[in-house]
């Protein structure tokens, strides 16, 4: 195709065409964005009701999309929570403000003192988690067909392993259908797609699965 040379920096969709060995410097530009617009909003004198909406509905909404694609990493989760809520107790004239509440504190919600915003990491949790769960209702879409094709061909999705060379989404995704798995049971119909012995089809038969532990015999 003549292509000479690639531009691994390229974007496509607003997400990394190529994601390195350091995946919080390959999204460092999300806080980057969050933190372009809180400089234009620092400036003027808001009240803590504007705040609470630019935290909500603006901050909270740039990495939307790449968390649904890909774990963007506890650190720099941590790192965009402590920009939003140094934004949120930061005065116009200061910079290095009194934090009377701490933001875990904050994201709790507001029947139990919170302010209901969102956590960040616990949010990139969620939005993983639904693309594993879309896999499991919709097996049968475009893309549950191509990442099976690819990754798992011959087993069931909750049966995939990471493997080496996969992509950072995929492993991203793959990671937290753990969390699916923990708390899943199969709706019985006809029987002909669960595995009796080794499936959770019985809420309380937990016994009935068998669970391997590295390194036991």
């Amino acid at each position: 195709v003549a292509i000479h040379s690639e531009n691994w920096k390229e974007r496509y969709l607003g997400l990394p065409v190529h994601v390195g060995r350091s995946r919080r410097k390959t999204f460092a530009y999300i806080k980057g964005s969050i933190c372009g617009r809180m400089y234009g909003w620092k400036e003027k004198l808001l009240a803590k009701e504007s705040k609470e909406g630019l935290v909500e509905g603006v901050a909270h909404a740039i990495p939307t999309y790449g968390m649904s694609c890909f774990d963007l990493t506890k650190s720099l989760c941590s790192e965009i929570d402590s920009l939003l809520g140094k934004f949120w107790w930061n005065q116009q004239d200061k910079n290095n403000s009194m934090r009377w509440i701490s933001w875990d504190k904050l994201t709790q919600p507001k029947a139990g003192g919170g302010l209901e915003f969102t956590d960040m990491n616990a949010f990139n949790i969620a939005m993983l988690s639904s693309q594993g769960w879309q896999l499991l209702q919709n097996p049968y879409n475009l893309c549950a067909r191509v990442l099976k094709a690819r990754y798992f061909p011959y087993c069931h999705v909750l049966e995939a392993e990471p493997k080496e060379g996969i992509s950072c989404s995929w492993r991203s995704i793959l990671h937290r259908l753990e969390l699916i798995k923990h708390g899943y049971i199969w709706r019985i119909g006809d029987g002909t797609g669960v595995k009796i012995w080794t499936d959770p089809w019985i809420p309380r038969a937990w016994s009935l699965i068998t669970h391997k532990y590295r390194g036991s015999q």
